[in-house]
């Protein structure tokens, strides 16, 4: 499922810098059949999430296969909190671009 682009500020202090990215997640094996639409319904409120989250990290956090893995790790656990048909089991980054 498609969460969409997005781009926001990230949080440094010294300089501003922008964080530009496609992001996907993947369904978890042996969700409700409902939960595709699920995403789709709540695509407002899943996207608000993604960027408050995305919106909190500094490029230095981002610069790192680690910092990366760390975001989707974060993103995967506040997007299941507040889901009730299923869960998704991976977060894709298909584009990513700190600026």
């Amino acid at each position: 499922e498609k969460l969409g682009s997005f781009l926001v500020n990230l949080s440094d202090a010294e300089e501003t810098h922008y964080l530009r990215s496609v992001i996907e997640v993947e369904q978890n094996y042996g969700s409700a059949a409902e939960f595709g639409n699920e995403i789709g319904n709540r695509r407002s409120q899943l996207r608000d999430i993604v960027i408050q989250t995305l919106a909190s990290k500094s490029s230095e956090d981002l610069r790192t296969p680690e910092g990366k893995e760390a975001l989707k790790q974060e993103l995967k656990e506040r997007i299941n909190s507040v889901l009730a048909k299923g869960q998704i089991a991976r977060v894709y980054f298909t584009e990513f671009a700190v600026q």
